[in-house]
């Protein structure tokens, strides 16, 4: 990930099983649960690209808040559900990067993007 906003495209997976605790009488997950799943992806790209986020903040001083989130929900992903996130840095200038994604279950996207600053 560079600071020139270059074109190279960084990805990666991680999953969750969606947690009783996480859905509603239904058994349906609650929608805000799926910004949660989404910082792990951003959290666990980071990690599998060898950046350790909280020595970053340490060493650096540099926070990624997240001023941006947006989600498309497809269909509803439910009690004892593997998710996987795919989480796919799009673009990186000096103080913007901009995450996108999916989260499956069973094949059910939810597409969503984060703005970091």
């Amino acid at each position: 990930m560079s600071n020139d906003g270059a074109t190279h495209k960084v990805a990666g997976e991680t999953r969750v099983r969606v947690r009783y605790a996480e859905t509603d009488q239904m058994g349906v997950v609650y929608y805000a649960n799926y910004l949660v799943w989404f910082e792990v992806g951003r959290s666990e790209l980071m990690r599998q690209r060898g950046l350790d986020y909280k020595q970053m903040e340490i060493e650096t001083g540099c926070l990624m808040a997240v001023v941006e989130a947006n989600a498309r929900y497809q269909a509803p992903a439910r009690y004892d559900d593997e998710l996987i996130v795919e989480t796919t840095v799009t673009g990186v200038r000096r103080f913007c990067a901009r995450t996108i994604g999916r989260c499956c279950a069973k094949a059910i996207p939810c597409m969503w993007w984060l703005v970091a600053i």
